[in-house]
C-alpha cells in the first residue's frame, strides 16, 4: 500500500514526465533533483520548477564544481524563459484586443443575485474558474485562496472598487449559490458587487466556455479535468491577458490591472 509520501512522489514524477515531453532534456535531466525534495507539495510540478529557480545552486547540489553549476543555471535561465512563454500570454494593447466576454449569458451570484457579464462593461475584470467538488488541493482550492488574496491586496494597492474579481463554477448544476457562498467563506473570499462567485444557467455553460476557450473537459459525472487560468478583461470586456497552468502571481495581476484602470 502506498504512503502518502509515496503518491506524491508518483505524482511528481509523473508530472515531471509530462513537462519533460515539452521542454526536452533540460527537465529530464533534474528529475532526480526535484523529486528527492518535500516541497514537492507545492502547487504542481510547474510550481515546484519555478520555486527551485530562486534556490541557490549550491543549496541544490553543495559538491558540484563552479563550471557545472554555471551550465546548471543556464539551464534553468531557459528553462524559466520557457515557462514564463507559456504560463502567460504576450500583453495585448487596446487596439488589437478581439475576444470579448459573453455579454449575454446570464448567471447567478453567490447571494442568488441574477447578473449578466454585459453587466461588468466599464471596470477591468479578472476571472478564473472553481467548482466546489474538486479534490485536488493544488487546482480549485489554491485558485480561490489566490483570488481572496487578490482582492485584499487590490485594496492595499487602492484599486477596491476600480476592478471586479469574478470565479466562476464549472459546475452550476451542483454549485448553488448557497454552495459557492459557503465555499467562498471558507477560502476567505469576501464577496460583494466587486467580487463574485457566479454559477452559469447550465444551459448556456458550453457556449461560454468554448467562447472563452476554457481549459475543461466534462464526463457524464461531471467535470473530467481542468487546467488553472485566469482572464484579464478590459472596461470594454476585451482579452487583454490570459494566464494559465500554474497559478498566477498576484503582484503582476495587479500590474496589469492597475493598467486597465488607467486606460
Amino acid at each position: 500500500m502506498k504512503t502518502r509520501g509515496d503518491r506524491h512522489e508518483w505524482q511528481a514524477r509523473h508530472e515531471l514526465h509530462e513537462l519533460s515531453r515539452i521542454y526536452g532534456v533540460v527537465v529530464r535531466s533534474l528529475v532526480p533533483k526535484l523529486v528527492s525534495i518535500s516541497a514537492i507539495r507545492v502547487s504542481g510540478v510547474l510550481g515546484l520548477v519555478l520555486a527551485l529557480l530562486t534556490i541557490p545552486s549550491c543549496t541544490r547540489e553543495r559538491s558540484c564544481c563552479q563550471s557545472a553549476a554555471q551550465e546548471e543555471a543556464g539551464k534553468l535561465g531557459s528553462l524559466r524563459a520557457s515557462l514564463e512563454s507559456v504560463t502567460a500570454s504576450p500583453w495585448l494593447p487596446p487596439n488589437q484586443r478581439e475576444e470579448k466576454l459573453p455579454f449575454s449569458v446570464a448567471a447567478t451570484n453567490q447571494d442568488g443575485q441574477a447578473v449578466r457579464f454585459e453587466d461588468f462593461v466599464g471596470k477591468p475584470v479578472a476571472l478564473s474558474f472553481i467548482y466546489t467538488r474538486c479534490t485536488n488541493p493544488n487546482k480549485c482550492a489554491r485558485v480561490s485562496d489566490t483570488m481572496a488574496g487578490l482582492r485584499s491586496e487590490s485594496e492595499k494597492a487602492g484599486l477596491g472598487g476600480k476592478v471586479r474579481l469574478l470565479l466562476i463554477s464549472y459546475d452550476p448544476e451542483f454549485d448553488t449559490p448557497a454552495v459557492l457562498k459557503d465555499y467562498g467563506l471558507q477560502h476567505g473570499l469576501r464577496c460583494d458587487q466587486g467580487t463574485m462567485l457566479l454559477r452559469l444557467d447550465p444551459n448556456e455553460k458550453g457556449k461560454f466556455f468554448d467562447d472563452l476557450e476554457v481549459a475543461v473537459n466534462f464526463n457524464r459525472s461531471g467535470v473530467n479535468i481542468h487546467g488553472l487560468q485566469l482572464l484579464l478583461f478590459d472596461k470594454k470586456g476585451r482579452l487583454a491577458r490570459l494566464y494559465r497552468t500554474l497559478i498566477w502571481d498576484n503582484g503582476q495581476v495587479l500590474k496589469d490591472l492597475q493598467l486597465l484602470v488607467e486606460e
